[in-house]
Formats: C-alpha cells, structure tokens, sequence
C-alpha cells in the first residue's frame, strides 16, 4: 500500500470503503483518523519535541477489547499504522485484523535515536 497523507479525505474514505466492505462491525471512518492523530499528537509533544517526531509509527486498534470466552467468533476491527513524515502523518496501513486486547488499542514504535531523545526531552523539562 502506498502512504496516504491523513488530510486526504477523499483518498482515505475510498480506502476504508473498500477494506470495510461488507461489515457492520468494529468500523471506522476518516474522522476517527483525524481524531486520533489529534491524540497522538497531544501525547507526543510531552514526550518529544516536533522535530523528532519523523519516523515515528503507531499501530492504531479503535477497537481493541476483551472478549468472552464463550464467544465463539474470532472476532476482527479495521485497524491503521500511523507514520509521521517531515511535516504530516500518513497512513502506511489500513484493513481488517483480529481485535487486540485493550492494552493494545495503540502501540507506538519509536527508533532508538527518538528514545534517546526523548530521555533529554523529559530531563530538560522535568
């Protein structure tokens, strides 16, 4: 899949309609992306400064919840990756997956020279 900029509402909604066909379940639209980022963001700047933020990757399950054992489906959400680029965040993933447990809802990558950063960000600042 190629990256789609998140502001590409038109191109995101295309995407989500064709991986989303069919379900009536666990879905999203583009305003749950836009909100998200929003979210990301929010929580990066504590952590990072902006100039960091390049490369960053956060796998993004709305979804993700527990579910009984007596359920007897494998139950799947749309989920999305995230990536930050020099200026925008894109979308590096979008489809179908096994809903994760509820501490997975969002889990972010960041390379090693981020996490070193990110140590001088919170000392700097504390």
């Amino acid at each position: 899949m190629k990256k789609i900029n998140v502001s590409n509402e038109a191109k995101l909604n295309g995407l989500i309609k064709s991986e989303q066909i069919r379900c009536t379940a666990r879905i999203i639209d583009y305003s749950d992306i836009v909100a998200t980022v929003t979210e990301i963001e929010k929580k990066l700047e504590s952590l990072l400064p902006k100039t960091a933020w390049i490369g960053v990757k956060i796998y993004v399950d709305l979804h993700a919840q527990s579910f009984p054992g007596a359920y007897k489906y494998s139950p799947e959400s749309t989920q999305f990756i995230v990536a930050r680029g020099s200026s925008d965040w894109f979308i590096i993933g979008l489809g179908r997956a096994y809903t994760c447990t509820p501490t997975n809802r969002m889990r972010v990558v960041f390379t090693d020279i981020q996490k070193e950063k990110m140590i001088e960000f919170i000392t700097k600042n504390f």
